[in-house]
């Protein structure tokens, strides 16, 4: 099994080459701001610079049709332990409906229990659930977290 310190030995991606593959995924899932010009390079820097690291070392990668699959860091053990049921690599579901997002705040009053929503949110877009995500690795957590709130 890969540790944390040997996939972060991989040879680097430049930021440049990065940024054009984070740009290409924005241009799909965010098209009205990349058109509008809201979403500048720098504004990309700020906003998804977890995201561009991971690019970088090769946790994040993007398919041909620019969907995101996430290797962590640090993977998600289970309860026993077993390393061969842990869970490496998180793909995203790529759009949520009108009637899961009404499902997933079902029983929330979104003006006081935000942060609760959002755990949902995530959990359903990376298929975790709220416990996995209490388990992720910080800078998991970070990337995981800007990649949904493109969603």
């Amino acid at each position: 099994m890969k540790t944390y310190s040997d996939m972060t030995k991989k040879s680097k991606i430049s930021e440049d080459v990065a940024l054009a593959d984070l740009k290409k995924f924005l241009e799909k899932y965010k098209a009205k701001e990349m058109r509008r010009g809201q979403l500048k390079d720098d504004k990309i820097k700020d906003d998804y610079v977890d995201v561009l690291e991971a690019i970088q070392d090769g946790f994040m990668v993007f398919d041909d049709k620019h969907n995101p699959k996430y290797t962590l860091r640090v993977p998600l053990e289970t309860d026993g332990g077993n390393p061969e049921l842990a869970t490496r690599e998180i793909l995203f579901k790529t759009r949520v409906r009108p009637s899961v997002k009404a499902d997933l705040m079902d029983g929330l009053k979104i003006e006081t229990q935000l942060g609760k929503f959002s755990i949902r949110y995530m959990g359903y877009i990376a298929d975790l659930s709220a416990g996995d995500i209490d388990k992720l690795d910080p800078e998991d957590y970070d990337v995981i977290n800007q990649i949904c709130s493109v969603f």
